[in-house]
């Protein structure tokens, strides 16, 4: 036997010993190059999406105080009036404390259709022309209007009057007095000049007046000769 050699069954069985671990090598290696890394479970968070809203900013439209609302704690009665001149007094203060030039023009226009407003106006005047004046044209001031209505009132008759109509203030009546004269400088509107002026160049009042009729006719608003 050479040195060395192994007997036949001997090599046999380490020959076979050396093909499984030579298999079981390469499978080793087969398994280990297959190997899947699984990375960690990815945590999705879903965040909700932020709606913005545009909101259009509010416009209120606040009308402007009207300047004679704060003459209305100071009106008087005159319970001396024929009721239908009252009640269109009461009207046209009610109307002027709240400024209101349509209501005004309704009831100037509202009877006898030949309201005077202005000496150089239409006769009857159109409804449209009364509200220029009145709205654009300075032809009315709410605040007198409450504060020539709050003075005394007298008739005044004319040459072709059966009735006679109710005027603003006491000093456009027929035959005015000191009382009368007294009541506008009390107000501020007259003064002694003035008065002394109009007496001389007109023969009485002439600054704004108003006048209704018996019936409760609102017959003109008027300033001027």
């Amino acid at each position: 036997m050479t040195p060395h050699a192994l007997p036949g069954g001997t090599r046999s069985r380490f020959a076979a010993a050396f093909l499984v671990a030579l298999f079981a090598a390469a499978c080793g290696e087969t398994a280990a190059d297959t190997t899947t890394t699984v990375p960690p479970p990815t945590t999705t968070t879903t965040v909700p999406a932020t709606t913005t809203t545009t909101v259009a900013p509010t416009t209120t439209t606040i009308p402007e105080e009207c300047p004679a609302a704060s003459l209305a704690g100071d009106v008087v009665a005159q319970p001396d009036l024929p009721p239908p001149v009252a009640s269109m007094r009461q009207a046209i203060i009610e109307a002027a404390l709240r400024c209101d030039v349509e209501q005004l023009v309704d009831l100037a226009l509202e009877g006898d259709p030949d309201f005077i407003y202005s000496f150089g106006g239409s006769s009857p005047p159109p409804r449209r022309e009364l509200l220029a004046a009145w709205q654009n044209e300075g032809f009315l001031d709410a605040v007198l209007l409450v504060r020539i209505l709050n003075l005394p009132w007298a008739s005044r008759t004319g040459a072709d009057q059966e009735d006679p109509i109710y005027v603003w203030p006491s000093a456009f009546g027929d035959n005015p007095t000191e009382e009368d004269w007294a009541a506008l400088e009390a107000v501020g509107l007259v003064t002694p000049e003035g008065r002394a002026e109009m007496e001389e160049l007109f023969g009485g009042w002439v600054g704004e007046r108003v006048g209704i009729t018996a019936d409760g006719d609102w017959t003109f608003l008027v300033a001027g000769d």
